[in-house]
Order: C-alpha cells, then structure tokens, then sequence
C-alpha cells in the first residue's frame, strides 16, 4: 500500500496484532475518530499530529 493511508473512522490495532509505521508514513482520520491500540503499535518515526 502507498502513502498515504486514510482511515474511514475508528481504528483498532487488535491484541495479537503489530503495526509498525515507516519514515515518511501518513496517516490520515477523520475528525472525531481514534485509534486505539490493544496490540502493538512501532512507530520508526518522529510523530506530528494536528487538526485543520
């Protein structure tokens, strides 16, 4: 998949799941939805996180 990645709303990263974010990676969500993380969660990266 190619940069950047739009969630629909919500986002749950499950459990017995990994998620590990790239350099450069975006990721983008609607205002108002959250990503909840129960599994793992790596992010290579230095996070930037806004709202316009």
């Amino acid at each position: 998949l190619e940069s950047p990645y739009d969630a629909s709303g919500d986002t749950v990263i499950p459990y017995d799941s990994t998620v590990t974010i790239e350099s450069g990676t975006i990721l983008r969500f609607p205002r108002g939805s959250q990503l909840t993380v129960r599994g793992r969660l790596i992010a290579k990266v230095n996070i930037l996180i806004y709202s316009n």
